[in-house]
């Protein structure tokens, strides 16, 4: 079996997942706005079609948990598909957090669009930051 082809040591790419998992969790966190009653009607269920639904805030949660996705999927061993659906699992229990953070706060309001777009944009940034792993392993071949 051949050495694992990386641009990064494994042990210093799990301490910046860390790193950047507590900075997107922190993200998330309703600052200063907790209150002591939860807010359930504000819930935005429905991806991408319970509002408000914006560009924006789109590419802002595809972007937030990237660094995440990146480091935790370097940090996941030989499989590549392996740190992929790391990220992914991992981002869903942080974000899923952090939204339910949000329901105890009038400023924020959790929503299922943002979670998805966690998580998604976690895991695609698993699979580009280890796709040269891929590449490198069929010229082995």
């Amino acid at each position: 079996m051949s050495k694992r082809a990386t641009w990064m040591p494994a042990g210093l790419a799990r301490v910046l997942a860390v790193a950047f998992g507590v900075v997107a969790f922190a993200a998330d966190w309703p600052w200063g706005d907790l209150q002591n009653h939860t807010h359930w009607d504000r819930v935005a269920w429905i991806p991408f079609v319970s509002p408000p639904v914006r560009p924006f805030d789109i590419l802002q949660n595809l972007l937030l948990f990237a660094p995440f996705g990146c480091f935790v999927g370097l940090g996941a061993g030989r499989s590549r598909w392996r740190g992929v659906l790391y990220a992914a699992l991992l981002t869903l229990v942080i974000g899923f957090a952090g939204e339910a953070s949000q329901l105890y706060s009038h400023s924020r309001f959790p929503s299922a669009t943002d979670l998805i777009c966690n998580v998604v944009g976690a895991a695609l940034a698993a699979a580009a930051a280890t796709a040269p792993q891929l590449i490198d392993a069929r010229a082995q071949l």
